[in-house]
């Protein structure tokens, strides 16, 4: 009788052994196919304040929200060719010829109490 007895507990410990460690799925996508590790994706409540466009050359900003301290700052080959300070209210647009500073690589970047709220990149 104990035989069975311990027969019988040992096949049910070997079994709830078995089922627990198959139960628990491993996480296999801890890495991409470059062996990296992922980076979980948090998506950001943060809202974009300005909208940019080029077209024939004019740069164009358009501010979806009020600004009373705004700067913007636009570099041509990482020289600073134009620095404006301002107050902006919502649906305002400001413009930049950038065609009439010449071909080159041009970073626009727009700051809100010393903190840079956007940044963008264009080449002409």
């Amino acid at each position: 009788m104990k035989k069975k007895f311990f027969t019988l507990t040992m096949i049910l410990l070997i079994g709830s052994i078995c089922i627990n460690t198959f139960a628990v799925a491993p996480d296999n996508d801890e890495t991409n196919s470059t062996g990296e590790p992922k980076v979980p994706i948090h998506k950001s409540v943060h809202q974009t304040y300005i909208i940019s466009s080029l077209e024939n050359g004019v740069y164009t900003l358009t501010f979806k929200k009020a600004l009373s301290n705004a700067e913007i700052k636009i570099y041509k080959d990482s020289t600073l060719i134009e620095d404006y300070n301002g107050s902006f209210n919502a649906g305002q647009i400001y413009t930049t010829d950038l065609q009439g500073y010449g071909n080159g690589e041009y970073t626009i970047e727009v700051y809100s109490d010393e903190n840079k709220i956007f940044s963008g990149f264009k080449e002409i």
